[in-house]
């Protein structure tokens, strides 16, 4: 890749992993932020070049020399059709890359601090594109009008998402004061409402098909489409001056670990945001480590810190119920339930609460305070997977990491999956069943190909049955050995 290129890739994924270690933005997904944002350049790409036809020896070099891409050509061509990529539909979609980098933008602009992270990933497509197109030295009309109505698109969504938001970023009263280094440190906003910009109705529906794209979870993704219908027409009556029912937000997710709730958690974040509901869009994660203090005092304090952290976003506490499952005067777990509750109704206008964990002791949660029912009055059950969903979601990861399964080693790990479900023992963990035991596939087929003297591409991307490693997995097994 050119020198200013190189600088400006590694400049970009470098703030990928800041975005995702620091901030947590896109914490939970598939893959990370930085993969993700390479990926949609890879996409783009084969979008300007094949336009129906296969890639050629010197796009296939640019793609492979210069980005560093390690794909066959012919999964690169494959990748143009089960992607979809000559469609209309793509070529109007919005990297999930750049939404994250407009998002933080504002935030800071909002905190007194100037950014133009969108504006540079903007810059980049135009370059590598422009690139891509005169490497094989000969300049195609139709690769050029597609590169030109791309960035197109992208510059008016960045200045669409500007000019919406510029007028809070830097003039609203509601205003944060600026960083101490993370979102979670964030001072509190003034009191009073947070101004939110125009609800954009066409990022809600792509984050909508981003959700109804996850595995499973169906009846979830009717209640949350159902919810965002409902904040939807609320957002339009109040554009046409019309009255409208005060919404609460906040609601309770229960369902056993590794269901999808802190996943789905982000997501609606994302989805208030660009609904105008939320100032900034935020999640921030608590759980009673980060709320509970340890002598008469603090926990308010702590409590209070957190929930300001969170003005703009939602607030995510994880196995809410532990905060009132102490025994005894010395446990001060009650004092960071009556703190939330006071500021979540205080702050009810820039504040929306998930509270989360197991079903059964989520019930006995609400039911140890009258206050609490009446805060959450929307419930959302999140179901365990099964085995057909699993195996799905082992197969995504493959996938996404260029990895290709034979048929014996399917088949294994169905029959892994099957059992788990049918066995389902204390510590069945769903989704991170299937990441555990892709993590240790990839390192048995490591060990088996490390034996060897020469390894092809073919042996690289290949997950045999071998290497489908589910005894040391299995938790009787693996107790045995303890």
């Amino acid at each position: 890749m050119d020198t200013d290129l190189q600088k400006s890739s590694e400049q970009l994924l470098r703030y990928c992993d800041t975005l995702q270690k620091k901030y947590g933005i896109y914490q939970g997904q598939e893959i990370s932020l930085r993969d993700c944002m390479k990926l949609e350049w890879l996409f783009y790409l084969l979008y300007l070049a094949c336009d129906g036809r296969k890639l050629n020896w010197y796009e296939y070099r640019f793609l492979t020399e210069k980005l560093g891409f390690s794909q066959a050509k012919e999964q690169m061509d494959q990748l143009y059709y089960e992607r979809q990529l000559g469609s209309v539909l793509f070529a109007s979609k919005i990297p999930r890359s750049l939404q994250e980098f407009v998002r933080m933008d504002l935030i800071h602009q909002g905190n007194g601090k100037v950014s133009s992270y969108g504006q540079s990933l903007v810059n980049f497509y135009k370059k590598i594109g422009e690139r891509f197109i005169a490497c094989d030295s000969h300049v195609d009309v139709g690769e050029l009008k597609r590169h030109s109505e791309y960035i197109k698109n992208l510059q008016t969504y960045l200045s669409r998402q500007n000019v919406a938001r510029k007028k809070k970023a830097s003039s609203s009263d509601d205003a944060a004061s600026p960083e101490k280094g993370s979102l979670s440190q964030a001072s509190p906003e003034a009191s009073g409402k947070i101004e939110t910009a125009k609800p954009d109705f066409e990022a809600v529906d792509q984050l909508v098909e981003e959700l109804n794209n996850l595995i499973g979870l169906e009846n979830v993704k009717e209640e949350i489409s159902s919810l965002i219908n409902l904040a939807k027409i609320q957002q339009l009556r109040k554009e046409r001056g019309m009255p409208n029912t005060e919404l609460s937000l906040h609601m309770v997710f229960s369902g056993n670990p590794g269901t999808g709730k802190t996943t789905v958690a982000r997501m609606l974040s994302r989805i208030y945001y660009e609904l105008g509901l939320l100032s900034k869009g935020h999640l921030v994660e608590a759980e009673r480590s980060s709320l509970v203090g340890g002598y008469v005092g603090q926990t308010a304090l702590k409590t209070k810190e957190v929930i300001e952290s969170a003005y703009g976003g939602i607030l995510f506490v994880d196995e809410a119920y532990t905060l009132t499952s102490g025994k005894g005067n010395a446990d001060f777990g009650q004092e960071a339930v009556d703190t939330l509750l006071k500021l979540m109704e205080d702050n009810r206008d820039k504040l929306v609460v998930i509270v989360a964990g197991y079903t059964e002791l989520m019930k006995e949660f609400l039911a140890s305070n009258p206050g609490l029912k009446s805060r959450f009055n929307k419930f959302i059950e999140f179901p365990d997977y099964q085995p057909e969903e699993l195996t799905r979601i082992y197969e995504l990861r493959c996938t996404q990491n260029q990895f290709s399964l034979t048929e014996a080693a399917r088949e294994k790990i169905k029959s892994y999956f099957t059992r788990r479900c049918q066995e389902k023992e204390e510590n069945f963990a769903n989704a991170r069943e299937a990441r555990n035991l892709f993590e240790r596939t990839i390192t048995a087929q490591a060990n088996r190909l490390a034996g060897l003297k020469e390894v092809t591409d073919a042996q690289l991307v290949s997950i045999e049955a071998d290497d489908v490693d589910t005894d040391s997995l299995h938790p009787v097994r693996r107790e045995g050995l303890s």
